[in-house]
């Protein structure tokens, strides 16, 4: 992990720095008679170790300080080391993982379950945080999420065999919605305007539909299973 790397370098820098001083000290204060007195000799010694801690613990401060960004993107390529993810500016950023310090897990509306680093697979949604070192981003933790779509759009066909409607949105993007027993279906009287748990049954052409989706993997894929179903009867339009 790069954060790993930098404090080695700056402690291997920091001994390195202190044993040339020590070198150089030595060469110019040779002792012509009286040696040096073990205490004063130890004292030293202590004296520089610690400035050597002060000086290691400021860089690792100053390290830890940096604040933790968020980037989420789809995972282009993933091998043991690294996880390379494309946004929605097609930017490329390399998360650095690690086996410890790295943590895994999936989230879905209202849980985040631990998750293998194993189960992570191209064009996987990903949300990482981290520390920016460079140009890559060395990740604490990477969520596995699932990208959905929210949209308005109306009622063009029922199939009450299969229990599917098809909408039209406002943005004339076309689906087939799979109502199944775990959507969460409501309508909204007309009277009351008040929202009301619906069936299937309640589902009529021509009325306006606020859905949630989860996002299809295949850009061609148009049949998905609705996730939460709100209908305004069109007859609410024309009272």
């Amino acid at each position: 992990m790069k954060t790993n790397k930098l404090i080695s370098i700056a402690i291997g820098i920091l001994i390195f720095g202190s044993i040339m001083s020590s070198m150089v000290f030595a060469q110019d204060n040779v002792p012509t008679t009286d040696p040096t007195p073990p205490d004063a000799l130890e004292n030293s010694l202590e004296k520089n170790a610690q400035i050597l801690k002060d000086k290691i613990a400021t860089k690792v401060a100053e390290l830890s300080k940096q604040a933790d960004m968020v980037v989420t993107g789809i995972i282009k390529s993933i091998d043991d080391n690294n996880i390379v993810i494309v946004d929605d500016s097609k930017h490329e950023t390399t998360i650095t993982t690690d086996e410890v310090l790295t943590t895994y897990k999936e989230t879905s509306i209202g849980s985040a379950d631990e998750l293998e680093r194993d189960s992570l697979e191209k064009n996987d949604y990903i949300v990482v945080s981290g520390k920016k070192i460079d140009n890559d981003l060395a990740s604490s933790k990477v969520y596995l999420q699932k990208q959905y779509i929210v949209a308005t759009g109306q009622i063009t066909e029922v199939d009450e065999a299969n229990f599917t409607v098809s909408v039209v949105t406002v943005e004339k993007d076309a689906y087939v919605l799979d109502v199944e027993k775990s959507t969460v279906t409501q309508i909204m009287d007309t009277d009351t305007l008040e929202l009301v748990k619906a069936g299937f049954s309640k589902l009529k052409i021509g009325d306006n539909v606020h859905f949630v989706i989860q996002k299809p993997t295949a850009k061609k894929t148009k049949t998905v299973s609705a996730i939460r179903l709100l209908v305004i009867p069109q007859e609410y339009f024309t009272k």
